[in-house]
Parts: structure tokens; C-alpha cells; sequence
């Protein structure tokens, strides 16, 4: 049976880690004299260091939605569509025109919330700038999380502020964040939230019922937003049971329990919706069969800006095509997806090969996507790699927390292979590079500071 070592003092709010990476430790004098992160570390607290990365970042933000004016450029995407129906109509659709009918493409909760800004704000630019800041929030509260992050990995405290400072100052992935056209920002957020919940679980080896029920309800609303976390999240509640003595005991049935029936509490309302409005229990979203026909057919490129670009959304999307549009009212949301679905599963089968292609394209896509500027590129592809790099330093010192993020980056992009790609796939996980990133860079800092030292030694005798 797989035993972790201890991750830090059980119940402890800010626990010590037990053992830290040699070129950390050996270094910390040296650090903790010239360091402004850790000089900030002390001189505040947990609070203010987490208000102050949310102010800064939400700060950079809304004074780039100030400096482009991108409030007064709407745009109406699917989820922005639908938003605007629950608002207006109270319906969860007419995302094809007045009449359309209820949808189920996208989990309810992110229209929702969409839906009560433009009720207040309405739906031109007022509405707009209510959204970006939305978006934005959730954004700076993931990069504000970082540094409870690293103290829940048991790094310090200063690589979660640095991971913070470089994530809110570097808004590489500003569309995402700050337009708020897709919940992919909030994803991130509760993706985070989610994070540090179970590695406080494991590291305090509390199972409790009670921290069931925070996981659990947490989980709930994170289906109600993005329901590929659900595989993730099931195994995460399997892995106790080989890692620590703890879980094997009798009540770690209930702390699994809590989880799994707050997620299926607040699931039910959508799926029996769905089942009412659309005549199908789904818990997901509907447009599987979609995605997957627009993803593998003979035009298709790995990439959604490639497949935008060339016509095929036009070709065959019912979003431009008013062909596919009326035969998806005429047929119904969940009869058009299947169809759709058969025929790309019917291509995938007869270009094994070309589908193979396309499949280990989307994976490198997945983790270093073309962005629409050069600069944007190339910066989120060195922060992947120092990310990957900070991973592999980190990963040969702690065992349980390794694992969680293994899972994490193994099991969370396999679906999307299937599909074409943009830079919304893996921002759900997006964070978790900037953390490592900052890990990675601790380490050089740490070996040149080791160095520097040296040589300061042998200078002085």
C-alpha cells in the first residue's frame, strides 16, 4: 500500500512543512536578508497579503478595460446570449433567436449570475463593464489564493506572493479573465478554492464530516460551473484510501459521502430541468456532439482561431450558419447534438490516423496555445515550462502533494484532446503553472544566492 510522508503538524493553521527542498533551506539566511517578498511576509498577515494580490491584480484589470475601452465593445457569445434570455424572458436558451427554445450547452450558474448584472446594469455598456469586473474579480481572487496555496503545499509562503505578483501584474491571458464572455475566470477561482480545500484535508488529515460538507457543497457549485471537474474531484476522494492511514479508518465513508451527496443536491435542480425542458437528465451540457463534429472533419485544424479563420464556423456552426441554425430549432438541442454526434464519431473511425494527428496536436495546444499575439504566446509558454520544470525540483521532495497535481494536469485535459483548442481549455488550471513557475524561480534565486555566497567566502579569506 502507497504511504505519503507527512505533509506538516496535523490541525495546525499554518503548519511548518517537516522537510523542504535542500536548495531552499540552505539558502533561507541569505534569503530572508535581501527578500522584499518575505520582508512583506512579515510585515503582514495572511488577510492583508491576500487583500492586497486581489487589489493589485483586479487594479491592473479594470485600468486595462479603462485603457481599451473594451466595455463598449459587447459581444454576444453563447453564455452571454443565454444570460440575456434569463434576464429578459427567464429562460435558459433562445440562444438561436427569440423562440429558440431552453438549452442546456452551458452549466446554469455563470448565466445566473450574468443574467442579475444585466437586470441591474442592463445590457449595453453598463452591463458590459459589470461583467468585465465580474470576470476580473474572480480572476485577481484565484491569483490572491496563491499564497495559502503554497503554504498548503508546504512551500512558503513567499513563492504563493511571487506566483501572486506575477499572475496579477501579467494579465497574459486578459480576454479570459477580463471579458467575461465564457465562466472559465470563475472556473479558475473555484478550481483554486478547491485546491486548497483538499490539501488542507490532506495535510491536516482531517476527514471530518464537517470538512466533507465545506468540500462537498465547494464541489457543488463547482459542477453548477464547470461538471469536467467531476472525474477529477471523484478521484481525489479515492486517493486517501491509499495514502493515509487516517482515511482507512470507519468514518472516512462519511466525510466521501457529504461530498458526493451535496454535489448530487446541487446538481438535481439542473438535471431535472433538463429533463423537463428537454426531455434528457443532462448534468453536463448538451452540445457534446457539437464540439466534437467541429472539432474532426476533414477542415478541421487543432486550433479554434485556425478553424474561425478558415470558415469552417460558417460552413457548419449553427451559430453562423443560419442553415445549421434552422434545422437545430426544427430537430431540438439534444436530436441536432446526436446526429452530430454520429457523424463525427463515423470520421473519427474511418481517419484513425489523421484523428491521431489532430489528437496529439490539441494536447501540445492544450499547454502551449497560439494566442492572437506573438508576445502572449511566448510569455504563457515560458511560464508553462518554468512551471513544468518547478514541478519536476518539486515533486522529488513531496510525495502527496505531487500526486494531487499530477492527477490534476493528467486526468483534467484528457477530454479536451477530442476537441479543437484555445487558451480557455487550461485556464481552469492555468494558475497551478504560475505557482510552480514561481517555485522554479525561487530555486535559481536560491542556487545563484548560494553562489554568490560562495564567492563572498572565498573573497573574504
Amino acid at each position: 500500500m502507497m504511504r505519503s510522508r507527512p505533509l506538516g503538524v496535523q490541525r495546525s493553521r499554518h503548519p511548518k512543512p517537516p522537510r523542504e527542498n535542500n536548495v531552499i533551506q540552505s539558502t533561507r539566511p541569505v534569503q530572508s536578508e535581501i527578500s522584499a517578498l518575505m520582508r512583506l511576509e512579515r510585515k503582514f498577515g495572511p488577510i492583508s497579503i491576500f487583500f492586497g494580490l486581489f487589489t493589485l491584480s483586479l487594479l491592473v484589470r479594470a485600468a486595462l478595460m479603462i485603457f481599451t475601452k473594451s466595455y463598449l465593445y459587447a459581444e454576444r457569445d453563447e453564455v452571454v446570449r443565454i444570460a440575456i434570455s434569463f434576464a429578459r424572458d427567464g429562460v435558459l436558451g433562445n440562444l438561436y433567436g427569440a423562440g429558440s427554445g431552453p438549452s442546456a450547452i452551458t452549466p446554469p450558474l455563470y448565466p445566473m449570475l450574468l443574467s442579475l448584472l444585466y437586470r441591474v446594469f442592463g445590457i449595453d455598456a453598463a452591463g458590459t463593464a459589470a461583467q468585465e469586473l465580474l470576470s476580473s474579480g474572480f480572476a485577481s481572487i484565484q491569483y490572491a489564493l496563491l499564497p495559502a496555496l503554497a503554504i498548503a503545499c508546504g512551500m512558503p509562503r513567499s513563492i504563493g506572493i511571487l506566483a501572486g505578483v506575477m499572475g496579477a501584474l501579467t494579465p497574459i491571458s486578459r480576454w479570459i479573465e477580463t471579458k467575461g464572455n465564457f465562466e472559465y475566470a470563475l472556473s479558475g477561482m473555484l478550481c483554486a478554492g478547491l485546491a486548497l480545500g483538499i490539501l488542507r484535508a490532506w495535510q491536516e488529515r482531517d476527514f471530518s464530516l464537517r470538512r466533507g460538507v465545506m468540500l462537498g457543497a465547494l464541489s457543488g457549485i463547482t459542477m453548477l460551473v464547470a461538471p469536467q471537474f467531476a472525474v477529477i474531484l471523484t478521484l481525489l476522494m479515492v486517493y486517501p484510501l491509499l495514502a493515509f492511514r487516517e482515511a482507512r479508518r470507519a468514518g472516512y465513508w462519511k466525510f466521501v459521502a457529504a461530498q458526493l451527496g451535496l454535489m448530487a443536491a446541487f446538481l438535481a435542480p439542473w438535471v431535472i430541468r433538463n429533463q423537463v425542458a428537454l426531455g434528457v437528465p443532462v448534468w453536463t451540457r448538451s452540445n457534446l456532439g457539437m464540439e466534437l463534429n467541429l472539432s474532426n472533419n476533414d477542415k478541421a485544424k487543432p486550433g479554434w482561431q485556425a478553424n474561425f479563420d478558415s470558415g469552417l464556423f460558417e460552413a457548419i456552426h449553427p451559430t453562423l450558419n443560419i442553415e445549421e441554425r434552422v434545422r437545430l430549432v426544427r430537430m431540438g438541442e439534444i436530436a441536432y447534438n446526436a446526429e452530430k454526434e454520429r457523424i463525427a464519431k463515423q470520421w473519427i473511425a474511418t481517419h484513425p490516423a489523421r484523428f491521431a494527428i489532430l489528437t496529439l496536436e490539441r494536447a501540445v495546444y492544450f499547454w502551449f496555445p497560439p494566442e492572437r499575439r506573438p508576445v502572449q504566446t511566448l510569455a504563457l509558454g515560458m511560464v508553462t515550462l518554468l512551471g513544468f520544470i518547478g514541478f519536476g525540483i518539486f515533486a522529488r521532495w513531496r510525495d502527496s502533494v505531487a500526486h494531487f497535481f499530477l492527477i490534476l494536469w493528467l486526468v483534467f485535459p484528457l477530454p479536451t484532446y477530442v476537441f479543437q483548442q484555445s487558451g480557455r481549455m487550461r485556464y481552469p488550471i492555468q494558475w497551478t503553472t504560475y505557482l510552480f513557475a514561481a517555485y522554479c524561480l525561487n530555486a535559481v534565486l536560491a542556487v545563484a544566492l548560494m553562489a554568490r555566497q560562495r564567492r563572498s567566502s572565498h573573497t573574504a579569506g
